[in-house]
This record gives structure tokens, C-alpha cells and sequence, in this order.
């Protein structure tokens, strides 16, 4: 392969490659630095995760020795809350029930008075 080639390219298509050229080097450095960009503030976010995680962990410990050091009534007052919203959630769906059962009536009138109604147009 000692042979060169030459190849003959006019003066405004041999402008118009380098351009292209140009053009596609400048996006590949584009991308670069938007990719450098993108690999930097993924680290941060992920130390700033790691923060929020530690802080978490402490607030959480925090948290559990203040319930610990708390008076025992003011818990038991809590838990008497949770149980009375709990006495109220089942009386709402006792109350539910009722109603879709008197919903159930009704649509069974309905259905009987539809039928009724059949018959009478049948008849005449």
C-alpha cells in the first residue's frame, strides 16, 4: 500500500466538511463538560444523602430518649387517643356498612318496581 490517492474535492464542499468537522468536535466537548458537570453534582448529592442519613439517625436517637424520659401519662394518654380513633374509624364503617346495605334496599325496590312495571306494559 506504497500508493497514495488523491481525491479531487471542490473548494466549497471541502469548507463545508471542515465545518462539520468543527461542529461535531465542538458537541463532543460539550458532552464532556456536561458529563463532567453531571459527575460532580452526583458526588455532592450523594454526600449530601449521606449527611441527611447521619442526621436522621441522630434526630431518630434524639427522639427516642426524649419518649423515654417522658412521663409515662402523657404516653398512655396518647395511646388512649390512638384507641378512641380507632373506636371511631369502626363505628364509620359500621356506619358504611348500614348505608350500603340500605343502598342494597333500595336498588332491590327499584329492580321489583322495574319489573312492575314490565308486566303492566305487557299487559297493555
Amino acid at each position: 500500500m506504497g500508493e497514495s490517492l488523491h481525491v479531487m474535492i471542490e473548494h466549497d464542499d471541502a469548507i463545508k466538511a471542515k465545518k462539520d468537522i468543527l461542529l461535531i468536535e465542538k458537541d463532543l466537548l460539550e458532552t464532556i463538560k456536561c458529563t463532567r458537570s453531571y459527575n460532580s453534582l452526583r458526588k455532592q448529592e450523594l454526600v449530601l444523602k449521606e449527611k441527611i442519613r447521619k442526621n436522621i439517625t441522630i434526630l431518630n436517637t434524639l427522639i427516642h430518649g426524649i419518649e423515654y424520659n417522658l412521663p409515662k401519662d402523657t404516653v398512655n394518654y396518647h395511646e388512649e387517643q390512638g384507641k378512641k380513633t380507632k373506636e371511631i374509624v369502626r363505628e364509620v364503617v359500621k356506619i358504611q356498612k348500614k348505608s350500603s346495605v340500605h343502598e342494597n334496599k333500595k336498588s332491590e325496590i327499584e329492580q321489583q318496581i322495574e319489573d312492575i312495571r314490565e308486566k303492566l306494559a305487557r299487559l297493555g
